[in-house]
């Protein structure tokens, strides 16, 4: 008892003294805050900004340096980032301004320090440079090629220079030399994936070239590029241009003579879609038709702007193009509003959708590249025409039918009149049909010019009769006249079969048939059966007989599979009758 009463008496001492310190703490706040102002909201916003030291936002007494009331970094110039070349000469990129200038460099304001001629100045052998993103010694090469992403630049310009290395052998030092006229360029080639040479260690190594200390000129300037490997010139050069205007090659080689052809290329209104053609690709649509010599042996420039209207371009060529020649050079203006193809003289107004027409794909063998040029709208056409040319290819040929116009005839000899018309074909292909669509039912067939009247007299038995004419073309297409209906009654010599009326049968028909005409008592028939569809010739002869005019007469066969049956009869006078071929089919395996 007396431990568990000293517990408690000393708990309530404890909390008797909290409550006296609460109260003595709020009592003397008010009198601290009128001596301290220093603890208000006011005073801790005046003393924020930028510290030029961190370049972050921060309260004037945690900065060390120079500090900004109230500014955001990002407006402070010594905080702008870049490249910073020190005093030693290194260079740093990533840099803050006011650290360089307090380290007596030179700060220029761009993240990467690239295209800084010190920066990409080769430094000396084994210097520590070489050791922090600059490498100087390279894979040998025996031998090599210069090459560029680019054809043309202007003065001020970073252009950059490519080599393929073939060597494996390290130690050995390359560069690209530049020159031109009174102008000369040495630059260290890299392999470190830093100077538009790809991946570091790759074997392509590259160059930037500042251009802007270039000698001032007009024109067109030819920059000459060779590869050094240890002061001897090993490589294969190459070149480039630097241009003052906006009229500029297309593509090398690029020669400049009297005797040299220039095509110039200029665009209005350009389309962008997957089968617009630009100037290149004109260019290499011409290549495809032409002989390798006559491509090369002609330049190709483009004015590089784009103009209002087709008379605008040709004059922006005229002015600014030093080497164009307007009595043996061409202008080709690609209009990507334009649908079909125009051609002034030497100036060619061409649609963007360009492609090979029907003509050219025929005689490219043996168009030559000055007669492509001169009828560069004849060989070529645009999409949309070789669409429907294309299209055309399944168009069938057009049959009109003058004559029989329809009616009764109390002749055989029917004149017979037609024209066809075809896209495609001068001469086309037709068949005459008398009733059924089959071979055997051809009564006559030949071949018929485009546009021109096609008449014939053609012999039709007695009754009534269907005719038409079928007509393929080159592509196999094939066209159909409209049915024309005619009756022929001349003595009305008619042979009718009643059992023919179903094309496939169990057992072998009989051939039932029954025989008019206006005057003979008897006439005779001939059964016939073929096992082809082509033509009756070479029928097989049923039965031939004398049939009483009006009696039913019954001859029984005996086939299996698929057949061409007609009955024919002639009279005393000549005359004949028949029966359109018809088909039956007997199944195979039943008995006859």
């Amino acid at each position: 008892m007396p431990t568990l009463y000293n517990n408690m008496h000393n708990n309530v001492q404890i909390k008797l003294g909290l409550l006296y310190c609460m109260i003595l703490v709020v009592l003397l706040l008010p009198l601290v805050l009128e001596h301290n102002n220093l603890i208000t909201g006011q005073a801790v916003v005046q003393n924020k900004g930028c510290c030029a030291f961190t370049c972050q936002q921060t309260s004037e007494s945690d900065c060390p340096s120079t500090f900004y009331v109230g500014q955001q970094c990002a407006e402070v110039a010594s905080c702008n980032v870049g490249c910073c070349v020190d005093a030693e000469g290194y260079c740093l990129s990533n840099y803050l301004a006011g650290r360089c200038d307090a380290a007596n460099g030179r700060f220029v304001t761009q993240h990467e320090c690239l295209h800084e001629p010190l920066c990409i100045t080769e430094p000396p052998l084994y210097d520590i440079r070489g050791f922090i993103g600059y490498p100087f010694v390279f894979t040998e090469q025996q031998d090599g090629l210069m090459f560029t992403d680019d054809i043309v630049g202007s003065p001020g310009d970073f252009l950059t220079l490519k080599s393929f290395i073939f060597g494996d052998t390290l130690g050995h030092r390359l560069r690209a030399r530049v020159s031109s006229d009174d102008y000369e360029k040495l630059l260290a080639l890299y392999d470190d994936g830093a100077h538009g040479d790809g991946n570091a260690n790759d074997k392509l190594f590259g160059a930037i070239w500042r251009t802007d200390d270039f000698p001032t000129f007009t024109g067109l300037k030819r920059i000459d590029i060779t590869g050094e490997v240890d002061g001897e010139e090993r490589m294969i050069p190459d070149y480039l241009f630097l241009s003052t205007n906006q009229c500029v090659p297309l593509q090398k080689p690029w020669i400049e003579s009297d005797e040299r052809q220039n095509i110039i290329f200029g665009r209005i209104n350009p389309q962008q879609n997957t089968i617009a053609l630009d100037p290149a690709g004109i260019v290499g649509l011409l290549s495809t038709q032409a002989k390798l010599e006559d491509i090369i042996a002609r330049n190709y420039a483009e004015l590089d702007m784009l103009p209002a209207t087709v008379q605008e371009t040709v004059t922006k060529i005229e002015q600014q193009c030093d080497f164009y020649d307007d009595e043996q050079d061409w202008i080709i203006v690609l209009d990507g509003n334009l649908k079909t193809c125009k051609q002034e003289g030497n100036v060619i107004i061409s649609p963007q959708q360009m492609v090979l027409n029907e003509t050219m794909r025929k005689s490219v063998v043996e168009v030559t590249f000055d007669e492509l040029l001169s009828k560069y709208c004849l060989f070529f056409q645009t999409v949309e025409q070789r669409n429907a040319f294309e299209l055309e290819k399944y168009l069938p040929p057009e049959i009109t039918v003058h004559t029989p116009l329809g009616g009764v005839y109390n002749t055989r000899d029917v004149e017979f009149s037609f024209t066809l018309k075809d896209t495609k074909d001068g001469n086309i292909d037709y068949e005459i049909y008398v009733d059924v669509n089959n071979p055997a039912a051809v009564i006559d067939r030949g071949t018929a010019a485009r546009d021109e009247l096609v008449t014939k007299s053609i012999a039709i038995p007695d009754g009534q009769h269907f005719i038409w004419v079928e007509a393929n073309d080159s592509e196999n297409n094939l066209g159909v006249s409209e049915l024309h209906e005619i009756d022929v009654n001349v003595k009305n010599f008619i042979i009718t079969v009643d059992t023919l009326d179903e094309i496939t049968f169990d057992t072998s028909p009989d051939v039932g048939f029954t025989i008019s005409h206006v005057t003979a008592p008897q006439v005779e028939y001939t059964v016939l059966i073929n096992s082809t569809r082509d033509s009756m010739a070479d029928a097989t002869v049923v039965k031939t007989d004398l049939a009483t005019i009006g009696s039913r007469i019954s001859v029984p066969t005996n086939l299996k599979g698929t057949h061409i049956l007609q009955v024919t009869a002639e009279d005393s006078s000549g005359d004949y009758a028949k029966t359109y071929p018809l088909l039956i089919k007997v199944k195979e395996g039943t008995q006859p």
